[in-house]
């Protein structure tokens, strides 16, 4: 559960602002070089040698050659956080005589220590 939970709040993109058959192309371009280097190699002795250096060597061609399309990384990562609730008091003359404080006492001690902000905070504000 926690798993889905973070993919749902992270996001990662790759793109370029050149057209998407160029990046198809560097691949091209990776696997002909690879083809190039490896076609009539004799040296190496192992099949299975030779293929992983090919495919190695194809795909760091191929991703060298996406660097030079400039590609544009984009991550977005979201984050929940708890309100922060601030109470200001106005000490004008207009209200003088009015104390935010004496309203409820109880309501406010709730809210401020207990971080049980949607109920009291409700409940404090209707009366």
């Amino acid at each position: 559960m926690y798993a889905e939970a973070c993919l749902l709040n992270f996001m990662f993109d790759i793109s370029t602002e050149l057209p998407f058959g160029l990046s198809l192309f560097t691949l091209l371009i990776g696997l002909g070089y690879a083809t190039l280097l490896y076609r009539k190699d004799d040296k190496i002795g192992s099949i299975w040698l030779k293929r992983t250096l090919f495919l190695f060597r194809m795909l760091m061609v191929s991703f060298l050659c996406f660097l030079l399309l400039s590609p544009l990384i984009n991550t977005l990562l979201k984050q929940d956080e708890k309100p922060i609730l601030i109470l200001a008091q106005d000490a004008s003359a207009s209200v003088k005589d009015y104390n935010i404080y004496d309203k409820d006492k109880n309501i406010l001690n709730k809210i401020i220590y207990t971080n049980q902000f949607p109920e009291y905070l409700i409940k404090f504000l209707k009366s």
